[in-house]
């Protein structure tokens, strides 16, 4: 998943691929029903499963002050979007720390992979 961070809001800017979120997209199951489903790490798209790739493009202005947050869904899924933009804040080491250590709080159960891209 990535997050851009701009002038304290928080954009989503990516989607997870798998089969839950298709679902929650098409209304066919309840975010509740979506935490508690067997199927929750069924994915839909990866990398190296093929012999191409389908990749998610768009164009977006960059000034300085943008912040990315670039993860996978063992960091993602225990975040709340409120919690993005003031860690994304705090800014490089001390911000990729604090997000580990929250998932971890928050029960973490998945390997999680993190950066923080800062825009100059």
């Amino acid at each position: 998943m990535s997050d851009l961070v701009r002038d304290g809001a928080t954009e989503q800017l990516t989607e997870d691929h798998t089969l839950i979120a298709w679902q929650l997209k098409q209304g066919l199951i309840t975010p509740q029903e979506a935490a508690r489903s067997p199927h929750r790490n069924v994915i839909t798209r990866a990398v190296g499963n093929r012999e191409y790739v389908q990749v998610d493009t768009r164009r977006i202005a960059l000034s300085p002050g943008c912040r990315f947050l670039l993860c996978s869904d063992g960091l993602h899924g225990y975040l709340r979007d409120d919690d993005i933009g003031g860690i994304v804040r705090l800014g490089g080491d001390v911000s990729v720390r604090r997000f580990i250590d929250l998932a971890n709080e928050r029960g973490g159960k998945d390997n999680i992979t993190e950066g923080l891209v800062e825009i100059e």
